[in-house]
């Protein structure tokens, strides 16, 4: 019988603060690395093959486990969840149901998945897309990258995807592939930047990750051909002027508060809304690393290292 995860705001560690990753810091620990809003809650997945359930305040409510297997990610996509992982695993469950597994058509490590027009897209190791559905059906094809793909997002008429060798690249049909090398073309003028997470708005894109220098990267385009940083700087508690040091691992976008939001190692949880010089805070000083973020229903759920999972105020 698998350990309950612990959650940060019922052991009583979590702050709570006021306003689609990988792995943390490339450490191999043990822990969750994604998550999926559900009509229940969410569904958190991660090492030791640990598929478990979540209620809407991100509490553990039951779980299974795959032995053998090691989950990167999970897609929400109406009533169908998918999960996928290394050596190609890729499981799907309808509504509340159990998963059960698919032919990914692949035994590369699947890192993230997207859901574009009417195809499932997975990220795998060594630059791969896979296009597929449900049932499997798996075609495949290489944008012409040299990382490894990390992070997925699609929205409106465009899919994008980011590597850990800096590259930005994006599709309209899942046929043509435009990369943009970001340390190639802004070398000498921004630091070098691996990603970790990529958020597809439908009016702009975001990239996350660490630069060359050991900060963390937060950059914004609107059509992918150029792209300004985002200032991390906020005011912590004591009204003093500070700045993320910790680097963010996943982000999503909380449209409804106009923001993105980042997950970050040290187990820190940034607001970056519309407004410039408005980041705030919202959660720090947990020492597990976080490695994913979802939100359902105004709430926002945290998991990372060690199974932990935590719970941020949205206000």
């Amino acid at each position: 019988m698998k350990t309950k995860p612990r959650n940060l705001l019922a052991a009583g560690l979590l702050v709570l603060g006021c306003g689609s990753g990988f792995a943390s810091g490339g450490d191999a620990t043990e822990g969750y690395r994604a998550l999926a809003p559900t009509a229940e809650g969410f569904v958190a997945a991660g090492t030791e093959g640990r598929l478990d359930r979540l209620d809407r305040s991100g509490r553990f409510v039951d779980g299974g486990s795959f032995p053998g297997v090691e989950f990167n990610c999970l897609l929400s996509h109406g009533t169908t969840l998918f999960a996928a992982g290394n050596d190609g695993v890729l499981m799907v469950a309808a509504g509340e149901g159990a998963f059960k597994s698919v032919d990914s058509g692949t035994t590369l490590d699947i890192r993230s998945l997207t859901w574009f027009g009417d195809y499932l897209v997975a990220g795998a190791a060594g630059g791969s897309v896979l296009i597929g559905d449900a049932a499997g059906f798996f075609e495949q094809t290489a944008p012409a990258i040299k990382g490894n793909i990390v992070s997925l997002s699609a929205a409106g008429e465009v899919c994008w995807g980011v590597t850990d060798r800096g590259e930005i690249f994006h599709s309209r049909d899942l046929v043509a592939w435009r990369v943009f090398d970001f340390n190639t073309i802004y070398a000498g003028y921004y630091e070098p930047c691996s990603w970790s997470a990529v958020v597809a708005t439908g009016e702009q894109v975001a990239v996350a990750g660490r630069g060359a220098d050991g900060v963390p990267a937060l950059y914004l385009s609107t059509g992918g051909e150029v792209w300004s940083p985002r200032d991390l700087d906020y005011t912590d508690r004591r009204g003093m002027p500070a700045r993320l040091s910790a680097i963010p691992r996943a982000m999503i976008h909380d449209s409804a508060g106009d923001r993105l939001v980042l997950a970050c190692d040290g187990g820190e949880v940034m607001s970056v809304p519309s407004c410039s010089h408005c980041n705030e805070m919202l959660f720090s000083g947990i020492k597990q690393h976080l490695t994913a973020i979802a939100m359902q229903s105004g709430v926002i759920v945290v998991a990372g290292d060690d199974f932990h999972t935590g719970t941020v105020s949205t206000r």
